[in-house]
């Protein structure tokens, strides 16, 4: 969203004011709608708001806790970013994030000389980052995501640990999912966030560094495409560097975690 010195020519001008953010088990941003091009078409265009712990223990599906309502102005994108920053930050040191990358890296296989080995070398970076990747993906792990759109006029936020028992998530719960698992496991990790295809904000997702200490390299992993890891918009790092538009990539933005 725009800063103060950024200016309405930069943002679609319908959406101006407050958003009421209802606080619980999932959080709901009350907002107005605007279109996307890439990835995630609904999220960025709506005011945000940041997740807190917990669903109800009886986990009645469709049903939001109310712990207090407050109201956040619209403000700029780097504070939107900060609120999915402070949830990776805190989700990486719940038990979920650590539970979901036993799951996918602790994997046994008999090895060619008929031993049991890792399935996931250790200290292979490439194939722990895969792992992670490509298990949240799949429907055949628990707690698999779903790319789903949020609601149709509020944008709707949920820690890790909600996240995977709903089983869907937009692009920017998926970024906090995938961020606090690979972070639990010792990966540095930075939210990408990217207008595409118009000078808006459109979608976001995560680069993770490897080397894990002194990263020379930062990898793209973005769920809400059909894409190996790895992959991102053609022309991101070129406008990223230079600050101009690349392609269909307008502005990049990098945020560490």
């Amino acid at each position: 969203m725009p800063g103060k010195n950024e200016g309405m020519s930069d943002f679609p001008k319908k959406l101006v004011g407050g958003a009421q953010i209802v606080l619980g088990g999932a959080f709901v941003v009350q907002g107005l709608r605007a279109l996307g091009l890439y990835g995630c078409p609904t999220t960025l265009g709506r005011a945000a708001a940041q997740p807190r712990e917990d669903w109800p223990d009886s986990h009645q599906r469709g049903t939001i806790r109310t712990v207090r309502t407050v109201r956040v102005p619209e403000e700029n994108i780097g504070e939107r970013i900060s609120l999915i920053i402070d949830s990776i930050r805190r989700d990486s040191l719940e038990p979920t994030a650590r539970e979901i990358a036993s799951t996918l890296l602790s994997g046994r296989r008999v090895g060619r000389n008929g031993r049991i080995e890792w399935a996931v070398p250790p200290k292979d970076h490439l194939a722990e980052i895969r792992a992670v990747f490509n298990g949240i993906r799949d429907p055949a792990n628990p707690f698999a995501l779903r790319y789903t759109g949020d609601h149709a006029e509020v944008d709707q936020f949920a820690s890790t640990r909600v996240n995977t028992k709903l089983n869907i998530a937009d692009c920017d719960d998926m970024t906090i999912v995938t961020g606090s698992v690979l972070r639990a496991v010792g990966y540095p990790v930075r939210v990408r966030v990217v207008a595409a295809d118009s000078n808006d904000w459109s979608h976001v997702y995560l680069k993770v560094g490897i080397p894990p200490v002194e990263p020379t390299r930062w990898i793209a992993l973005d769920l809400s495409e059909d894409n190996p890891a790895g992959w991102e918009l053609e022309n991101a790092d070129e406008a990223k560097r230079t600050g101009r538009p690349s392609g269909r990539v307008y502005r990049v933005k990098d945020y560490d975690v």
